[in-house]
């Protein structure tokens, strides 16, 4: 853990990012630092029922090798939290998937917020 237990203060800075992906297939990047992110992702194109979405490229100094990297999507969130995985040291990968109810695909350019923790 990136912290001491009893130390009696938990606060880390909290990031805050943003990233456009072209569709399901697009893959895009995004560059920030600290341990508490607040990624803010739009879709820009569309994204089809139970479609997974392109690679998000998460680079940050404090991302290690060991880390490990928690994600939530904010409620009311149209795509699931994220897979991560390929954490390396000063990057990680993500992707998430289209869960809404509608079979219709996701079109307008969504937005949806995620949180994530990394831990060392």
């Amino acid at each position: 853990m990136g912290y001491q237990q009893g130390t009696g203060n938990l606060q880390r800075t909290k990031t805050t990012a943003a990233v456009t992906l072209g569709s399901s297939n697009g893959d895009a990047s995004v560059s920030c630092e600290g341990t508490r992110v607040s990624l803010s992702v739009t879709l820009n194109g569309s994204m089809a029922l139970g479609a997974a979405s392109g690679n998000i490229t998460l680079s940050n100094s404090s991302i290690k090798a060991t880390s490990v990297i928690e994600s939530c999507a904010q409620s009311n969130n149209p795509f699931s939290a994220f897979d991560v995985f390929a954490v390396q040291d000063g990057s990680c990968k993500l992707s998430f998937v289209n869960y809404t109810l509608s079979p219709d695909p996701l079109t307008g350019n969504p937005t949806a917020i995620f949180s994530i923790m990394i831990y060392n």
